[in-house]
């Protein structure tokens, strides 16, 4: 067996492993008392429950699939391998096209890597990591190991993973693409139904258990969940800065194509097929700015009004009081309306005509429109599923808090985040 064979045998096995270790419960399900009667639906369902085993198994069966064919590549005239061809191989199919492409090893790096995260992370929460909501008793806020970097590591690890298995399963080299299952209509059916299914229900179920989460955990622990929750803060505003470093540092190449600082900025954020001489503002992008501009002036806006009440946790604080005024007199939920105006604006600024994102090159190849493509799915879904969930969520609390002054002010501002609409 050459070593390009071997590798893949041992990326495959640990991925596998990895990828069972972490969708396994580690403990015994909290029994009802224990459970959080507030957590509903999609959460709680007997489907949800046992996706994770699904999933799990499906990765081992394919993982099965994938040594079992690269044995038999190595071995073409044992027993051994006309049993694999027989279960394995499809019409069309070749083993001998199996192998490590870049993206295919990216991948399986991508995926041990989340998997050892998710790990770490269950292995640092022990007995009070669960595959149900939940607080137990003796429970303790955990904030050592990957808890200092991220509020919800194992869920880091999760969307790591998932981003590793499509490049792992859906390029060139693989089981899947070189097996001959791909082949037939149904094949190519039941591949991206399966896809779509995963990616859908990992971003709906992850995004939706962390805002549950931390409702609970901030509920139990207060001022200490807070302090923690101030240190250990969301980041997604830096990758709006690279995107912004990115773009405005091909404009200067593009201006001044002979300096060194071009030579720097094109090896730094110039891909394969990446002409910065396309970079220029279509009037979509325009649109798109526009729109960045409005979201983000009117949530700033929310946020000054707001003052010292505005908080990235939802909660009620000493000496709490309605606020009714400026961009509160037209909508209930302001900072939510710039931030959905901001996320359409995004989308039109970076995925049209003239954007880095579109004349870079990082969309050339099946590997960059895959991350931007399922980076654009998360954007929109976190989005949509955050404000939602946390607008009811601040609305009742809001209700139960100043009762009829609510109510009335509720009648007047009937708009949750657009006039005339919602």
């Amino acid at each position: 067996m050459d070593s390009e064979g071997s590798l893949k045998i041992v990326l495959c096995t640990l991925l596998s492993y990895l990828f069972f270790r972490g969708y396994n419960p580690p403990h015994p399900p909290l029994d009802e008392k224990h459970r959080d009667r507030r957590v509903k639906g999609l959460l709680t369902s007997a489907r949800h429950q046992h996706a994770g085993a699904f999933i799990a198994y499906m990765q081992l069966a394919l993982g099965i699939a994938e040594i079992s064919l690269i044995i038999a590549k190595t071995y073409p005239s044992s027993r051994f391998s006309s049993i694999a061809r027989t279960v394995f191989l499809f019409d069309h199919g070749d083993p001998t096209r199996l192998m490590l492409s870049n993206a295919h090893l990216a991948g399986g790096l991508m995926i041990i890597l989340g998997g050892a995260i998710r790990v770490w992370a269950m292995n640092t929460l022990g007995t009070l990591f669960r595959f149900q909501i939940g607080i137990q008793e003796g429970h303790k806020l955990i904030t050592t190991g990957p808890y200092r970097i991220v509020r919800h590591p194992s869920y880091l690890g999760v969307h790591l993973t998932h981003v590793g298995y499509i490049f792992w399963h859906l390029t060139p080299g693989s089981w899947i693409r070189e097996s001959g299952i791909m082949s037939s209509t149904a094949g190519m059916v039941g591949v991206w139904v399966y896809t779509i299914w995963l990616a859908v229900m990992v971003i709906t179920v992850t995004v939706t258990r962390m805002m549950q989460e931390d409702e609970m955990v901030k509920r139990s622990f207060g001022k200490e969940w807070d302090e923690w929750a101030a240190r250990v803060r969301p980041r997604y505003q830096y990758i709006q800065l690279v995107l912004g470093l990115a773009e405005i540092s091909l404009i200067i190449t593009k201006t001044y194509p002979s300096s060194h600082f071009a030579t720097l900025a094109r090896s730094l954020f110039l891909f394969q097929s990446g002409d910065p001489s396309k970079m220029r503002l279509s009037t979509t992008q325009t649109i798109g700015g526009i729109l960045i501009t409005i979201g983000g002036l009117l949530r700033v806006w929310a946020m000054h009004t707001l003052g010292k009440l505005f908080s990235f946790q939802v909660g009620i604080q000493d000496e709490h009081k309605l606020v009714t005024k400026g961009p509160y007199r037209i909508v209930r939920h302001p900072s939510y309306m710039g931030m959905q105006l901001t996320h359409v604006g995004y989308l039109m600024w970076h995925l049209t005509r003239g954007s880095w994102v579109r004349e870079s090159g990082v969309m050339t190849g099946a590997v960059g429109k895959t991350v931007v493509g399922l980076y654009v799915i998360f954007v929109v879904s976190a989005a949509y599923i955050i404000t939602i969930g946390r607008m009811r969520q601040e609305d009742r609390m809001m209700q139960q808090q100043f009762g009829k002054a609510w109510e009335q002010w509720a009648a007047r501002v009937r708009y949750r985040v657009m006039p005339g609409i919602y």
